[in-house]
């Protein structure tokens, strides 16, 4: 048998550090992922698609109504924006993505679902601390999201926040009927949260058991990212309809390849 190669011999797009890194921290911020060209494309598909949902009424909000001042409030989600735009399903193969993505979880990678997120200046709202498998309930729950900025976002715009290698401590945790994780404010302290805050064209790597949120949008900038939530072939689904897009036939069967479901990326490529 060949002896396996040191780590660094292995990666292709990431180094072997950033790797190591991702997996004790549960995140991985990547400087300057995609060009100027790349995000203006993005950006109009996203107008275009964003009109459309207004409307049409299909979109959702994923404010959290929890703060007192957040009825006008808007988290605006556009779900499976790879069926709506061929921009963004072409972006599913992107090497720049696809290839980091290998780095971090293997050669065996299928589309769990994408979906857009905008903050609008002034109301977008704030999203509640939430590890993303809690709604997803993937078995096993080995999800990595591409969190991509088409615009900057820091601390007044609502940039991400993350607790460090909670992905390592709170697997099976218990989720009350608002989707909450119970007894969340035992398991850190504020300052344990770091804000991660990127530049247009950056991109966050974060795995689907990582605690986050961000803040409301109170400057006068938007704030418009796009996740792209991926599994390892073969993964199972743990819940029904509405969290999961396109679920299996039966829970707990593993989820199809199909247009809403297309692999990415099966064995190694060139």
């Amino acid at each position: 048998m060949e002896p396996l190669r040191p780590l660094q011999e292995r990666t292709k797009a990431l180094s072997a550090d950033q790797v190591r890194r991702f997996w004790r921290q549960g995140y991985l911020h990547v400087r300057g992922l995609l060009d100027g060209d790349t995000i203006a494309e993005l950006r109009q598909e996203f107008d275009r698609v964003l009109a459309e949902a207004r409307a049409s009424g299909q979109f959702g909000n994923f404010a959290d109504k929890s703060i007192a001042d957040s009825e006008d409030h808007e988290v605006i989600a556009l779900n499976q924006m790879c069926e709506r735009s061929l921009s963004y399903h072409r972006l599913l193969y992107d090497n720049r993505i696809v290839d980091r993505l290998e780095d971090l979880m293997g050669s065996s990678i299928q589309l769990f679902h994408d979906f857009f997120l905008y903050k609008p200046p002034g109301h977008g709202g704030g999203v509640f601390w939430h590890q993303d498998n809690q709604a997803w309930q993937s078995l096993p729950p080995n999800n990595v999201t591409c969190w991509l900025a088409l615009d900057d976002a820091d601390a007044d715009n609502g940039a991400l926040h993350y607790i460090p290698a909670s992905h390592r401590t709170t697997a099976g945790l218990e989720v009350d009927d608002d989707g909450r994780l119970v007894g969340i404010d035992q398991l850190f302290d504020a300052g344990d949260a770091h804000v991660v805050e990127v530049q247009t064209g950056d991109a966050i790597f974060h795995h689907c058991l990582t605690l986050h949120h961000s803040e409301p949008n109170e400057s006068s900038r938007p704030r418009r990212a796009h996740s792209i939530i991926t599994m390892q072939v073969g993964t199972r689904c743990g819940r029904r309809p509405p969290h999961n897009s396109r679920p299996p036939t039966a829970e707990k069967d593993h989820f199809p390849v199909c247009f809403g479901h297309p692999v990415m990326r099966s064995g190694s490529a060139s």
